[in-house]
Formats: C-alpha cells, sequence, structure tokens
C-alpha cells in the first residue's frame, strides 16, 4: 500500500514537472492596436493605454504579442497583413483594438488616425472593416479571437455626407451592428450590444478592458466563461448601461487564453470527514463558513459543491448590492434624467421651431425660384419667339432674292436666247444670200465660159476661192460679234469653239489674238500643236463647198458635161466648115468678149476685222485679202 501511494505521488510531481512543458507547446500570438491621437477628430484618453495594458497582459502569460498604437491607414492594413502570416502557424490567435469604429450599410469599419470621412464614399478607402481583422485570425488552429472595444460615440458621423443613396444603406453614429463569424472555432467580442454605446470610462482604463484585464487571464478558465465574468462586471460597473456580448461557438473542449497548471496527485481524500463538514457548513448558510470549509477541503466532491454553494451565495450577495447600487444610482440620477428629459424637450421644441422655420424659408425660395424660372421660360420664350419670327422674315427675304435673281436669270437667258436665235437667223439669211450670189456668179463665169472659151479648171478654181472667201467673210463676221459682246464669259467660250472649228485659216492669228487678249494668257504649246495638225483638215474643209454650194457645183458639172458632149458633136461638123467661116467666128467672138472682160469682177479686196478688245471697246483693224 505504501509502495502504491509512492508511485502515485511519483507520477504527480512528474506530470507537475513536465506541465509548464507542455503549456509552451502550444503557439499563441497576439496583435493590440489602439488608436487615441486622431488627427481630425478630438482625441480619446483611453484606447492608447488599453492597448498598452492588455498587451503587457499577453506577454506575461507567454503570448508573442504585436502592439502598435495610433496608426495610420497604411500602417493599420500592413500590421494586419503581417499578423495573418504569423497567426497562420499559431493554436491561439488574438485581435485585441480599441479606437473609434462605425457601421455603414450593416458592415463593421475600425477608424484609422488619419481617416476624414468627408463622406460615406470614403469609408472603403480610408477605414478596415471587420472581415480584414477575421481573415488574420481565421487560419489559427484551436482558437480564433477578435475582442473590439470600438462602440463608443463617433465624432465623425455628424459631419459626414451620405452620397450614396439607398434605403438599405445607412450610417451609424459610432454603434456596431452584430455579425456572425463564418469560420469555426472564431468568436467576435463587443464592447457593448448591437447599436448600443461603449463608454471610454473616466479611469485609466475603459470599463470593458478593466473587466478584460481581471478576467481573461485567469489561468484555466475557458474563454467563453472568461467573457460571461467580463460581461457581469461591465454591467455593473455601468449600472446596466453597458452590456458585452460575443458570438461564434466552439467545441466541447474546455479552451482557456492561459491554461491552467498541472496539480499533483494526491492521496484519497477522507470523503466522510468531507461530508460531515460540508453538513455542517450548509447549515450555518453563510459565505464565511463556506470559506473556511473550501480552505480546509480544496478538492474533492464535496469541495465542488461547496463551491457551488459559495458561489451562489457571492451571487446574490453581489446581485444585492448591485440592486441596492442601482437603487442609489437611480435616486441619484433621477433629478438629472428628470433635467436631462427637460432639457430634451426644449432641445425638440427648438429643433421643430428650427425645422419649421427652415422649411418656411425652402418653401419661400422654392416659390421665388419657381416665379423665376416661370419669368425666364417667359422671357426665353418670348426671345425664342423673336429670333424665330427674325429668322421667317430672313428666310422669306432670302427666297424673294432668289425668286427674283432667278427671274432676272431667266429673262437674261431668254433675251441671250432670242438674241442668239437673232444672230443665227441673220447668220442663215446671209448665208443663203452668200448661196444665191455664189450661184449667180457661177452662172455668170458659165455663160462668160460659153462665151469665151474660158477652161472648166479656170472656172472651177474662181468657184472654190468664192466659196472660201464666203467662209472667210463668214467666220470674220462672227469672231467681230463675239469680241463685241458684253458677257466675257460666254463670248470666251465661244471664241474657243470658233478656234477649234475655224475653217479660215487668214483668220487663225486674228482668233488666236483675241483669245489670248480675253483669256490673258497663251494657249499652251500642245494646243497650239493641235491647232497646226488641225489647219490642213480644215483648209480641206474649206474647199469643200457648202451644201448649196455642192448643189451649185453639180448643176454646174452636169451643164459642162453637156457642152463637153455637144462640141465633141460639133467638131466633125466645124472640121468641115471652111477656114474663113472659122476666122470670122473668132472674131466675132473676140468682138463679144471686149465688153465682156470690161464687166469682169475686179481683183479680190482685203477684208478689214477689228482685233482689239472685246465688248467692241476699240482695237485696231487687220485687213485679210478675199
Amino acid at each position: 500500500m505504501n509502495r502504491l501511494a509512492a508511485a502515485t505521488l511519483g507520477f504527480g510531481l512528474l506530470v507537475t514537472a513536465l506541465g509548464p512543458d507542455s503549456a509552451l507547446a502550444d503557439r499563441r500570438v497576439a496583435l493590440v492596436i489602439g488608436n487615441s491621437a486622431y488627427k481630425n477628430v478630438s482625441a480619446l484618453p483611453n484606447p492608447s493605454r488599453d492597448a498598452k495594458s492588455i498587451a503587457a497582459s499577453f506577454k506575461s502569460v507567454g503570448y508573442n504579442v504585436v502592439t502598435a498604437t495610433d496608426v495610420g491607414i497604411v500602417e493599420f492594413r500592413r500590421q494586419l497583413r503581417l499578423f495573418e502570416e504569423t497567426a497562420a502557424s499559431a493554436d491561439i490567435a488574438v485581435v485585441f483594438y480599441a479606437g473609434h469604429g462605425i457601421e455603414v450599410a450593416g458592415i463593421n469599419y475600425m477608424i484609422p488616425v488619419d481617416a476624414k470621412l468627408a463622406s460615406d464614399r470614403d469609408i472603403d478607402d480610408e477605414a478596415i472593416d471587420l472581415d480584414r481583422f477575421l481573415k488574420s485570425v481565421n487560419e489559427s488552429k484551436r482558437l480564433g479571437l477578435v475582442m473590439l472595444d470600438a462602440c463608443r460615440d463617433n465624432p465623425f458621423v455628424p459631419k459626414m455626407k451620405q452620397q450614396r443613396v439607398s434605403v438599405a444603406r445607412g450610417v451609424s453614429s459610432g454603434r456596431l451592428t452584430v455579425v456572425e463569424p463564418t469560420n469555426q472555432n472564431t468568436l467576435i467580442a463587443y464592447a457593448a450590444k448591437a447599436g448600443a454605446v461603449a463608454e471610454d470610462g473616466t479611469n485609466e482604463h475603459s470599463p470593458y478592458t478593466a473587466a478584460l484585464l481581471n478576467h481573461l487571464f485567469e489561468a484555466g478558465l475557458d474563454i467563453r466563461f472568461a467573457l460571461g465574468r467580463v460581461r457581469d462586471d461591465v454591467r455593473e460597473s455601468t449600472a446596466n448601461r453597458q452590456e458585452p456580448f460575443y458570438t461564434g461557438s466552439l467545441g466541447g473542449t474546455t479552451i482557456a487564453l492561459v491554461s491552467a497548471p498541472e496539480k499533483p496527485t494526491a492521496a484519497a481524500p477522507d470523503l466522510e470527514g468531507q461530508r460531515r463538514d460540508y453538513e455542517l457548513v450548509e447549515k450555518l448558510g453563510n459565505k464565511e463558513a463556506w470559506e473556511v470549509f473550501l480552505r480546509q477541503h480544496p478538492t474533492g466532491f464535496y469541495s465542488d459543491l461547496g463551491r457551488l454553494q459559495y458561489d451562489k451565495l457571492r451571487e446574490a450577495k453581489a446581485a444585492e448590492a448591485g440592486r441596492q447600487k442601482e437603487q442609489r444610482e437611480a435616486e441619484r440620477q433621477r433629478p438629472e434624467q428628470e433635467a436631462a428629459r427637460k432639457r430634451a424637450e426644449a432641445a425638440e421644441a427648438e429643433r421643430q421651431r428650427i425645422a419649421q422655420e427652415a422649411e418656411r424659408k425652402r418653401a419661400e425660395a422654392a416659390e421665388t425660384a419657381r416665379q423665376r424660372a416661370e419669368r425666364e421660360q417667359k422671357e426665353r420664350a418670348r426671345r425664342e419667339a423673336e429670333a424665330a419670327e427674325a429668322a421667317r422674315q430672313k428666310a422669306e427675304r432670302e427666297v424673294e432674292r432668289q425668286r427674283a435673281e432667278q427671274e432676272a436669270a431667266r429673262k437674261r437667258a431668254e433675251a441671250a436666247e432670242a438674241e442668239r436665235q437673232r444672230i443665227a437667223q441673220e447668220a442663215e439669211r446671209k448665208r443663203a444670200e452668200e448661196v444665191r450670189a455664189a450661184e449667180a456668179a457661177r452662172d455668170q463665169r458659165l455663160a462668160m465660159r460659153s462665151d469665151t472659151g474660158q477652161s472648166k479648171g479656170d472656172i472651177e478654181a474662181q468657184t472654190a476661192q468664192t466659196n472660201e472667201d464666203a467662209v472667210c467673210r463668214r467666220e470674220a463676221k462672227r469672231l467681230a460679234e463675239l469680241q463685241a459682246t458684253k458677257d466675257q464669259n460666254k463670248a470666251r467660250e465661244d471664241l474657243k469653239r470658233l478656234a477649234r472649228e475655224l475653217i479660215c485659216e487668214r483668220l487663225r492669228p486674228n482668233v488666236t489674238a483675241a483669245l489670248e487678249q480675253m483669256t490673258g494668257k497663251h494657249e499652251p504649246a500642245a494646243r497650239q500643236q493641235d491647232r497646226d495638225e488641225e489647219g490642213p483638215a480644215r483648209r480641206q474643209r474649206a474647199k469643200r463647198p457648202e451644201p448649196e454650194e455642192r448643189k451649185a457645183a453639180a448643176r454646174h458639172k452636169d451643164e459642162e458635161s453637156g457642152r463637153q458632149q455637144r462640141s465633141k458633136r460639133e467638131e466633125p461638123r466645124q472640121a468641115a466648115e471652111p477656114e474663113e467661116r472659122k476666122a470670122a467666128a473668132r472674131q466675132q467672138r473676140s468682138k463679144r468678149e471686149e465688153p465682156r472682160q470690161a464687166s469682169r469682177p475686179a481683183p479680190r479686196q482685203a477684208l478689214s476685222v477689228p482685233v482689239g478688245h472685246s465688248g467692241g471697246r476699240g482695237g485696231a483693224m487687220v485687213g485679210v485679202g478675199f
């Protein structure tokens, strides 16, 4: 029996010796952040002190701790990013934050010290949402814990513009909403209930941080029991104005932030003696007796029952003390509450008066704006109507002007067409006269030939010359008419056409000079070369008689053929006549020829063609022989 006791005692001592090493085998890390010195709103006195004390407590129980105070947005994100890598290989990972927080559209954000938050659009860029905190502890093996002492009254909210118009998106006044973690073995501990305000406190630490320092680091105490005791302490210290809570769930095993030390195995307790002592203390039923019993019997079945009785009495006493304290506090606060109620009523009345006055001014301003808008609209409509009327009148004047111009152009075109037809008729008349004169001359020459015996070639040469002279006279007259035309553009085009169709090459220099004078420049060499190549063709065309002239030439040819046949028939007869008759006939013919030679036309005369400025305004006379 003594050997068994000795073995049991040795095993207990061995467990005690190995206990601390086993506790240290768990890797536990913590990130502690406290923001007090805000740059754009008033500073908070406690968060930096709270963070330092929490960090010191974690270090004292063996945690690997990273502390950051008064961090801006960049440093805030960097610390969370680095801690995420550290927590990935840890058994327990804890993040503690103290400072300002805000809830926007159901999302909780922690606010760095350099945030401005002029608008709710800035929240994603200037604050850190709760998901970043959860992400940093999600990969821990046994427990991921996020503790937020961040439900204080937020000075950013009153000056923040809400620009995102949505019924589902609002900005809370510094209070956080309930968020359930989605990862297993993760807890989120809040300093106050959803929508409630966490007090910063007037002591060295906030009520929430003070309760954490008292219960969170108790060795062997399950984290859920620790947070429950924190809740009780905060409610008691704030007279139930603030109630912490947590979300998330854990398994059935005990998870303590600080492991309990292993106790050596002792000899079996005297259960009969413990029972008698328990029954005696139970009859006494006071707190002091249970304290004596627990000191006498620290372990065992009856010790656990006694501890429950002791806790029950302590809680009842604490509840009574809390009730009495609440009564005293209520009595003390009743005048303050009444005064606050009156101040609130007065403030509400003033607010309603100000709102009514503002509404009245807005209505007056709206009415003034409406009247001004109506006046401006009428004035704008009047100006638009005047502008439209002016545009209509201008359009009518423009249409009338265009109609007058078109009418004038039509009349000018009609006058030009009438003039062209008159000139064409006059030219046709003159051509007809020239044809008739040419036929008369031809008949005369035929008659003279029959009388004088002129050769056929001479007559044909004279006929061709006569035709060429008629063409040259006609083209010279056309040139003079074009030079006298007032419409320079039309005259220039007609002159170019005359130059292309010119038959009388004796007029070529005159036409070229007139065209150069109108255009003011010489024609290209290629055009001149084309004219030179077309010259013989035009001359050949000049030799060809006009239609009427061709008819006259055909008649002349027929008559000449008839005379030749008659001459051939008469030759035998004439050969038989005596020489005396032939001589007499020649003598008579010569006598008849003398008066006819006197009546022959004079040699060709020069035709003077004016060459100079168009429009008939001066110019030299150029002679062309016909």
